[in-house]
């Protein structure tokens, strides 16, 4: 069993400066234990050209050509689907529910393989907006020539700031005449609420057609936060819109706060799924370790403390966060020495507790 580990937080105020030294006396887990994986560093730039590399001059095998495959045919390229605008979404290859909402903005669902880039990519498509948790396959997407955005939101609605991002990122990836897929996990829920909730914030939809894009999508009743989020919508000065970092959800490009809150509240409702299963892996999610998710959860609050919008709150927002910290460590702790299910409610329920506390200053007014 890894060693619980210790908490660090940089220095936010001299409340989290007070947690540090708190939490000084735990020992620290092996290097190797981790609950997340790297980020990577460096921006991909996304292909627009396909082609091989040459070998490099003088290594001595760039000058023989290779012999020719007898028989062997170039792969047949994609047919493009036809879309009718406004109709209700058709399937093709593994993407589903692929709606025409506009002439240069096409929605749908995930996509699951690199043949579905590269089939976006003969339909024209030069940039794919992902409102999906997944993280997209930028591999793919360079092999494709698209390139990538990823903006996660949850079914509970879009923040302003979420609108506002998949608003420029809409709006700046169709300037110089290029196309837009915008994709959800299904391809008409999340999807369906984004896109609207970016034309009207762009004055080319108003909430009124949006909710009837969504009808037309097929967006469960049920998701009331992405119809409210639709509703509730208004067209916004380009000024505001352009306050947005130009390149957020972008590889290498900055990660919005509401972002990195989206991805946190994944995790608890990650360990609330798991405590539905009496504290263990649900059938339906095989790959939820609770023990894990915690340790995730603890990570994220972490490091959604070094982040510049977190650090510009000041020190009411630190002594909150501080609290979901010893939170989220304390839910770790319980986990990993097997507490039992009465324990892990309890804790579970205060954990829950703090984030509302800073959802009730934060998040619900759209602060983030």
């Amino acid at each position: 069993m890894p060693c619980h580990r210790a908490v660090s937080l940089v220095t936010l105020t001299a409340t989290i400066l007070a947690f540090q030294a708190g939490c000084a006396h735990e020992k620290p887990a092996p290097p190797a234990a981790s609950h997340t994986q790297p980020a990577s560093t460096a921006a991909q730039a996304p292909a627009t050209t396909a082609g091989s590399t040459a070998a490099p001059s003088g290594s001595g095998i760039g000058n023989a050509q290779a012999p020719a495959k007898p028989h062997q045919l170039a792969p047949t390229p994609p047919t493009p689907p036809t879309l009718t605008l406004g109709a209700k979404g058709v399937n093709a290859s593994h993407l589903h529910n692929l709606m025409l909402v506009r002439d240069d903005v096409v929605t749908g669902s995930r996509p699951e393989a690199l043949e579905d880039l590269q089939l976006l990519s003969a339909m024209g498509v030069t940039r794919v907006i992902s409102v999906d948790g997944a993280k997209p396959n930028l591999d793919w997407a360079k092999q494709a020539g698209v390139e990538y955005v990823h903006i996660p939101t949850g079914y509970n609605g879009l923040s302003e700031t979420q609108q506002l991002a998949i608003a420029r990122a809409l709006r700046d990836g169709t300037k110089d005449g290029g196309k837009i897929y915008l994709h959800c996990h299904h391809g008409k829920h999340r999807s369906a609420a984004a896109t609207a909730c970016a034309l009207i914030s762009l004055g080319e939809m108003t909430p009124l057609q949006g909710e009837e894009y969504l009808k037309t999508a097929g967006t469960a009743a049920g998701y009331t936060g992405l119809w409210r989020s639709v509703a509730q919508a208004t067209p916004v000065p380009q000024a505001k819109i352009d306050a947005l970092p130009a390149n957020a959800g972008m590889p290498g490009g900055e990660k919005l706060l509401s972002m990195v809150m989206s991805d946190i509240e994944n995790a608890m409702d990650s360990l609330k799924y798991s405590q539905a299963a009496n504290w263990g892996t649900p059938a339906d999610h095989p790959d939820l370790i609770p023990l894990a998710e915690a340790g995730r959860l603890k990570d994220m609050l972490e490091a959604s403390g070094q982040h510049k919008a977190a650090l510009a709150k000041g020190a009411e927002y630190a002594k909150l966060l501080v609290a979901n910290l010893r939170d989220a460590d304390q839910m770790e702790q319980l986990l990993e020495r097997k507490a039992p299910n009465t324990e892990l409610n309890e804790q579970l329920k205060l954990l829950d507790a703090s984030c509302k506390a800073c959802h009730v200053i934060y998040r619900d007014r759209d602060a983030y």
